[in-house]
């Protein structure tokens, strides 16, 4: 078999994008769409690994061929990610509710769109101001701020300072803030810190802000480690300091 031939069947399951999705809910539709992602995230990263290992693509990165390279990847498809964001929007313009925001947000993030991410800010002042489920669009602000620049990003998050009636939000939206100012004016950004940690007390994002202050008030060599509970792999209960004075190994991992 040629190598085109083999790129061939192993992109047919990507070709193959089937009908337009209905939805029963804004819910429902971000449950789906999220899935529909990942599960063609997956494909496309297992197409192009089947090329770089077959030898017409080894064959060709060892003569240097770079335009052959380039060719052979380039018939695999990526995921229609802004179709999806797409219409992820319309969903959400049919439902509404807090579960709308939060599939809006979805499509902020993953559509690495401008004109999209704006649409997505702009439905979002004129509707979505006093939802709790803008934290979907704003734990991930990093990845649209891009997309707003500096006309348009600063005074959403000072609108949603100002008028979100809920702390966590209005948390995000500070912490925010703060990142944006912190090189040209630390002490400002410290500040913005500190309040994003008030507002945010009880919630993960309160420990990521304090997480430097711990480090060097806890974590420096010759301190006693911080008392960590938890369970073995038998499932029996167990706390760090039930070791004290032996040699211990900590290894923290997690699943992103």
């Amino acid at each position: 078999m040629r190598p085109t031939s083999l790129v061939a069947v192993l992109l047919l399951p990507l070709a193959v994008t089937g009908q337009a999705q209905t939805f029963d809910s804004a819910a429902q539709a971000y449950e789906r769409l999220s899935a529909r992602l990942r599960k063609e995230r997956r494909e496309y990263g297992e197409a192009r690994a089947a090329i770089t290992a077959s030898a017409a693509y080894r064959a060709a990165r060892e003569r240097g061929d770079r335009a052959a390279v380039l060719r052979m990847l380039n018939t695999v498809p990526r995921p229609d990610e802004l179709s999806m964001c797409r219409r992820a929007i319309e969903v959400a313009a049919r439902f509404g509710g807090d579960d709308a925001v939060r599939l809006l947000g979805w499509a902020a993030v993953h559509a690495k769109n401008k004109e999209l991410t704006v649409e997505v800010v702009d439905r979002v002042e004129a509707e979505h101001m006093s939802s709790p489920a803008l934290t979907a669009l704003l734990e991930r602000a990093d990845v649209i701020a891009r997309h707003l620049g500096m006309e348009r990003g600063p005074g959403f998050l000072q609108r949603v300072v100002d008028e979100s009636p809920h702390d966590i939000v209005r948390a995000w939206a500070l912490y925010w803030q703060s990142i944006a100012i912190k090189r040209r004016d630390p002490q400002a950004a410290e500040k913005l810190r500190q309040r994003a940690a008030t507002f945010a007390d009880g919630h993960w994002l309160a420990d990521k802000i304090r997480a430097k202050q711990f480090k060097a008030e806890r974590l420096q060599v010759g301190m006693v480690a911080p008392d960590i509970e938890g369970a073995d792999a038998d499932g029996v209960a167990f706390k760090l300091s039930d070791y004290r004075g032996k040699v211990v190994v900590l290894d923290f991992w997690g699943f992103w």
